[in-house]
C-alpha cells in the first residue's frame, strides 16, 4: 500500500488486478492522525458492496501529567476505591 502525501488517496497492490487506486473517505480528525502516525499493515475489505480499507497506525503516546492532589479511601465500604476515567472510542 502506498498512502498520498495528502492522505486523501491510496494505491494498492490486488492480485490478479494489478495497482489499484482509491480515494479514502474519513473524518479530519482520523486524517490528521493518520498523517501523525507510523504506518503498519492495512487489509482491504468488501462487505455488503462497498470497499473498506482498515489501516493501523503508530501514534505517540500522549503526555502524562504529574498526578497533584491527594486521594482518599474510605475503608468502611465494600469497594475500597472506585475511580471512572473517560474512554475515547476512534472509528
Amino acid at each position: 500500500m502506498v498512502l498520498g502525501q495528502d492522505c486523501y488517496t491510496t494505491s494498492l497492490t490486488i492480485c490478479p488486478k494489478g495497482r489499484v487506486t482509491g480515494q479514502l473517505q474519513m473524518s479530519a480528525k482520523m486524517r490528521k492522525q493518520l498523517r501523525q502516525g507510523e504506518l503498519g499493515s492495512a487489509e482491504l475489505v468488501y462487505r455488503k458492496g462497498n470497499f473498506y480499507l482498515h489501516i493501523s497506525i503508530t501514534i505517540p503516546a500522549p503526555e502524562v501529567k504529574e498526578p497533584q492532589g491527594s486521594l482518599g479511601a474510605d475503608l468502611g465500604l465494600s469497594r475500597v476505591a472506585v475511580t471512572m476515567e473517560q474512554l475515547t472510542y476512534l472509528r
